[in-house]
């Protein structure tokens, strides 16, 4: 999170690994994005906790029908698991979103890892648009885009 802030990237998105052995909870956060700034606050506030049972109880977690948080003892509930696509490749599944995006950062959802051995990661927003050949073509000059002819060379 600190390199995309050190970048000037202010969002962010959430890419998972869609394979078979990705969990509920990664699919349905794939794709979603998030504040730099807020996930930075937040990745503070998980470095200052002691106790392991303290840090899983910031984790999503889930059943089989539902995906939720339990903070202190208060459950909030992310989203209903509507159709599952754990053990197939490329799929989300499908999920009936129970809060906002916006309400997913609140309650601390916003990167991972999510479980003991996520393989999920981010992508930065900007980058995303920046790999748009309308982006490129209209701000080449501007952000130093190279063009080369070089086979092993690539362009943004």
């Amino acid at each position: 999170m600190s390199s995309y802030a050190e970048a000037g990237v202010r969002r962010y998105r959430i890419e998972a690994v869609l394979d078979e052995a990705t969990t509920q909870v990664c699919r349905f956060l794939h794709g979603k994005a998030f504040s730099v700034g807020e996930a930075l606050q937040r990745f503070e506030r998980l470095e200052s906790l002691s106790q392991p049972e303290d840090l899983k109880q910031e984790l999503p977690g889930g059943g089989r029908a539902l995906l939720y948080v339990n903070r202190g003892g208060q459950e909030t509930r992310l989203a209903e698991v509507l159709r599952s696509a754990v053990g197939t490749r490329d799929d989300v599944g499908e999920f009936r979103s129970l809060v906002s995006d916006r309400q997913l950062a609140e309650v601390g959802v916003g990167f991972p890892p999510y479980h003991g051995l996520c393989r999920t990661t981010t992508l930065g927003s900007s980058w995303s648009e920046m790999k748009s050949p309308a982006f490129r073509s209209e701000h080449a000059g501007a952000f130093g885009i190279l063009r080369c002819s070089h086979p092993y060379v690539g362009v943004l």
